[in-house]
């Protein structure tokens, strides 16, 4: 059964209003959403200048970098509305109850009519009739705004940011997150996580801005919420972007100085385009354990390009294939693998005394398989001279110093290789 339950971290922003938990009239408002199509209706002429437009409701176009009711995306439009002299589809509305209507569905039909008129084009006022299907004033506030964006999906998918701000919307209205999802045709897992998000208005700017993905501000603020860090993760998030954007502004210079028409693709200049999934595991980690949020002190990537088999090397900004590689090139790779080897050998000895524990002496003293069936054959040790366990007859005593040579020995006590 489907609940309303506020997702975790969905406040962690004091900036952000927190969704508003539903009230028994929502949740029973929510059921509506189910019989949509039996509302009741009427067609009717209503005027132009009675009819409200409320930004909130076409708002969750908006998000994806243009103005979807602007006088260049609306030309084909009012063209189509001069040829036929007027709309023919009737558009969505809403009784007020007041001799004013609120609009549901239709808004580019609309705001054509509304740039004909502002042009003054013969025929067009605020007073000519528009053909429209009226909802009844009884008609919910969730009800109506879910009709309006179901309307809306079917002909062109929400912008992130639109999507984030309906399913904010929808949420606070009363709807359960499982309708939610069906209704904007996503995952209950995504309207979680795109709930979380539009409790941060801090968060959303780095995603909306593409200097953090939302898959990855949505995991990382959980973390942080949980272990009330959300200001150290902001403070660390806003010094790793503006490195990151300062490094990509170094590459994107170098690259003009080698060559006046090169230019690096948009998506690489995005800051989230450098943040690897290993740095976003690290971060989590450390939120989690209470630990400093620096980033890992190391990063290396070797890549094998599928297509034709090109070998690749990705190394501090270095970025060529390994055939084009100079012997510089090849010397900072290996410092890093040193630098690596070293940071790695705490890391590992740490691990194993974890899982080990107070097995670690058992297993250091347990046998190899190789060292058991070297036994079977009658060798001692291969280093350090004969095993013990090795029972040798008195007439076979070494004849040499045993601190002259540290083996391997044979069974007859004498060595493999001659001293």
């Amino acid at each position: 059964m489907a609940t309303n339950k506020i997702p975790s971290g969905a406040t962690v922003s004091p900036k952000a209003a927190a969704p508003k938990p539903q009230t028994a009239d929502q949740q029973k408002q929510s059921a509506e959403v189910f019989v949509l199509p039996g509302s009741k209706k009427t067609l009717q002429q209503v005027r132009y200048d009675k009819i409200i437009a409320r930004e909130e409701d076409y708002a969750f176009r908006e998000g994806s970098g243009s103005t979807p009711f602007s006088e260049k995306a609306l030309q084909p439009l009012r063209e189509e509305i001069m040829e036929y002299g007027g709309i023919h589809v009737p558009i969505l509305l809403r009784d007020l109850g007041n001799g004013t209507y609120l609009l549901v569905d239709g808004h580019r039909r609309y705001f054509s009519i509304k740039q004909l008129i502002e042009k003054k084009v013969v025929g067009y006022t605020a007073g000519m009739l528009l053909p429209a299907n009226v909802l009844a004033a009884e008609t919910s506030e969730l009800v109506t705004v879910a009709t309006g964006l179901s309307a809306n999906i079917h002909r062109q998918p929400l912008a992130y940011e639109g999507r984030v701000k309906a399913a904010k919307r929808l949420f606070e209205l009363g709807m359960p997150m499982a309708s939610i999802a069906k209704l904007l045709g996503i995952s209950e897992s995504t309207v979680e996580r795109d709930l979380l998000l539009a409790g941060d208005e801090e968060m959303m700017e780095l995603v909306r801005s593409h200097c953090v993905t939302a898959t990855n501000a949505a995991s990382l603020l959980t973390a942080a919420s949980k272990h009330e860090r959300r200001d150290d993760l902001m403070a660390h998030l806003t010094q790793y972007v503006a490195a990151t954007k300062a490094q990509i502004a170094a590459e994107v210079a170098a690259l003009k100085a080698q060559d006046a028409d090169s230019s690096m693709p948009a998506a690489k200049m995005w800051p989230q385009s450098r943040m690897a999934p290993e740095l976003v595991r690290h971060w989590k980690i450390a939120l989690e354990k209470n630990q400093d949020l620096a980033d890992p002190g190391f990063r290396f990537k070797a890549l094998v390009r599928k297509a034709g088999g090109i070998q690749r090397i990705e190394v501090d900004g270095l970025h060529k294939a390994v055939d084009e590689m100079t012997a510089g090139d090849v010397a900072k790779v290996l410092q890093r693998c040193v630098d690596l080897a070293d940071a790695l050998e705490p890391v590992l000895a740490s691990k194993m005394a974890e899982e080990q524990g107070d097995e670690a002496e058992e297993a250091a003293a347990r046998v190899s398989p190789g060292q058991q069936r070297l036994q079977q054959l009658g060798w001692g040790q291969l280093v350090g001279g004969p095993d013990d366990d090795v029972d040798y007859d008195d007439d076979r005593e070494p004849d040499h110093d045993p601190e002259e040579f540290a083996g391997p020995w044979g069974p007859d006590g004498q060595p493999l290789i001659e001293p």
